[in-house]
């Protein structure tokens, strides 16, 4: 009895690089076979399930619950066009989710939003967004990254007075006001969407809901500024970084950031004493210190926080003043 001839095997290849088929090397035959089944009617490719997934570092990647070689050239085109609309400014759904954490948006608010025109910068790390004094023509807001507001003293000294995340606004104050009072400042790799200051106001005269929650938003601001000056003002150096590691993980939770009870937090020991009013020194025994207790664990920028409620204890921190509203609050989750 003869035998079969081996065939070549070949990966099957798409847009995004070389695919494979269920994990094994096809041959161009096979290939052909797939991709031409894989040429449904619109609505059947509508009913394939993919997601776009945005990594924390900027990168842009999509995962799929079928093969790539089962996608039709519908589905993989739209997925590279959500894909390259990031760079062609999108507006990130972490504003949308903020937003709606202070009111109820309707789809056309949503839409107005998201479909605003806007223009996309990519800043490198420790670099000014913007300076103060400046008088922006535009809104920035913060798409991936993370930066802060500072105001530098005579003498060369750095005051940090408050982190931001993705989602927040680095300049609402100039919309209103014109002129900044402080700079903000990439402490990672950021990307910045601006948006006209005219586009703003025409869509706030549309939707007079979406002022209301960007005029809470400025209200969290001053909530989390007062919260600050207790920490440098009264607090031990224990109490104000216990405190600020759980307000931090509120915030990005917020705005779908964090991965169970942990979070990325790329910043370095001097930015946490400029922000704490401590040195780095101190900083640092104070972090070794809450390791030692087993409250949380820090390696390569990433915080992994062990017992939420000593934590919580420690920095006495009570998340009312943030008024959001997390998916699950940690010391439920403790509980469980």
């Amino acid at each position: 009895m003869l035998r079969e001839r081996p065939r070549k095997r070949w990966p099957l290849f798409c847009h995004a690089g070389a695919w494979r088929h269920s994990n094994k090397l096809i041959s161009p035959r096979s290939a052909a076979k797939i991709v031409a089944a894989s040429q449904k009617t619109r609505e059947e490719s509508r009913r394939s399930q993919w997601r776009v997934d945005t990594r924390v570092d900027g990168s842009g990647s999509f995962a799929s619950s079928t093969s790539a070689a089962e996608l039709c050239p519908i589905q993989v085109g739209l997925i590279w066009y959500i894909i390259l609309n990031r760079s062609n400014g999108v507006m990130p759904i972490s504003l949308v989710r903020k937003l709606e954490q202070f009111t109820s948006l309707s789809d056309p608010e949503r839409r107005a939003l998201q479909t605003a025109p806007m223009r996309v910068r990519d800043v490198p790390a420790r670099s000014d967004l913007i300076a103060e004094g400046d008088c922006p023509g535009d809104v920035s807001l913060l798409s991936e990254g993370f930066a802060c507001r500072y105001k530098l003293l005579g003498d060369g000294r750095r005051q940090i007075m408050a982190f931001l995340i993705p989602g927040d606004i680095c300049d609402l104050r100039a919309f209103l006001l014109g002129r900044m009072d402080h700079a903000v400042a990439a402490l990672s790799r950021c990307q910045v969407l601006h948006i006209p200051h005219q586009t703003l106001f025409e869509i706030i005269e549309k939707h007079p809901r979406i002022g209301f929650a960007l005029w809470r938003d400025t209200m969290l601001d001053g909530a989390i500024y007062r919260q600050w000056l207790t920490n440098v003002g009264r607090r031990s150096a224990y109490q104000r970084i216990a405190h600020l590691l759980c307000e931090i993980w509120w915030r990005l939770q917020a705005v779908g950031r964090t991965r169970g009870d942990s979070y990325e937090l790329p910043v370095t020991q001097t930015d946490i004493g400029d922000a704490m009013g401590l040195s780095v020194v101190h900083v640092n025994r104070t972090l070794q210190q809450l390791r030692a207790d087993g409250l949380i664990s820090l390696r390569s920028n990433v915080v992994v926080v062990l017992n939420w409620r000593q934590l919580q204890d420690a920095g006495e921190f009570d998340p009312a003043y943030l008024q959001l509203q997390p998916q699950l609050t940690p010391v439920q989750r403790t509980d469980v």
